[in-house]
């Protein structure tokens, strides 16, 4: 991508360009959950609002780092899908401006037809600060804007020769580029191995340079998916608490594929979240 000096345009952006803490070079880790309802944790995130806690899902982890950290009660994100989003969050542009508001926006090919090459990414601007970062992307990448290691990341987990990177897997295993493996009943949508991969570049950079590290999930996106162990705890919860066991069917060996009743799929999506959090 072209790295020449531009101008990112929100918040966001400003405080990376602050001059005060560009000195101090601070690390940025960006967990990025794909399609999580702003009501599917366990965290009110509105204090006049309670119903944007759910009653129902436990994330513990999400809940730590809410009492450590602040909750953005009008941080909405900027398309009400994944690919938009994402596009967004990298450019530090709204949808509006970045020219990407849908899934397949065909307008985007009208408007940006030499795609979004000229436009500078959040690690790219980190790299122009000259505080020597090393960035990183882990999971689910966007095959609208192209590959993450052409677009400032110096380690991605993409797939080779994929233009689009990781694209919208949806979690699945590449073997070696086009034909999908099942991905494995142990590690779901990869959450696992995300966070492996996340911890091992933790021990191998920090302290030593300061970093971007964005870990991207490609859960609770659909096909909602958890492991065996994942989806009997959760399930022993949702008959305890009485809530509705019509249709409720044993798994089967097929992640992907199993019963879709209501009730599977509630206790399924549940499970998923959990197990990501």
């Amino acid at each position: 991508m072209n790295t020449s000096p531009r101008n990112l345009t929100l918040a966001l952006a400003v405080t990376f360009c602050s001059h005060a803490i560009l000195a101090k070079s601070p690390n940025f880790i960006l967990l990025y959950a794909d399609d999580l309802g702003y009501a599917d944790t366990s965290v009110q995130m509105m204090d006049a609002e309670p119903s944007t806690k759910n009653a129902f899902i436990q994330t513990p982890g999400i809940e730590r780092l809410a009492e450590i950290g602040a909750r953005f009660t009008a941080a909405y994100s900027p398309t009400p899908t994944c690919t938009g989003s994402r596009i967004s969050i990298q450019h530090g542009q709204s949808s509006a401006k970045i020219q990407y508001r849908n899934v397949f926006d065909v307008l985007s090919q009208v408007q940006r037809p030499d795609g979004y090459d000229a436009e500078i990414t959040i690690t790219e601007m980190l790299k122009e600060s000259g505080k020597n970062y090393i960035t990183a992307h882990f999971g689910k990448g966007c095959s609208a804007m192209g590959r993450f290691d052409e677009a400032g990341y110096d380690l991605t987990d993409e797939n080779p020769g994929e233009p689009g990177g990781n694209g919208n897997g949806h979690g699945s295993y590449w073997d070696p580029i086009k034909d999908k493996t099942p991905f494995p009943p142990d590690n779901p949508k990869r959450m696992h191995s995300l966070r492996k991969d996340a911890a091992d570049f933790l021990k191998k950079h920090a302290g030593k340079r300061p970093f971007f590290m964005m870990v991207s999930h490609y859960a609770p996106h659909i096909p909602f998916v958890c492991t065996r162990e994942a989806f009997e705890r959760t399930k022993k919860r949702w008959v305890a608490a009485g809530y509705d066991t019509k249709g409720l069917e044993e798994l089967n060996d097929d992640p992907v594929n199993n019963p879709k009743g209501e009730a599977n799929k509630k206790i399924t999506y549940a499970a998923m979240v959990e197990e990501m959090d």
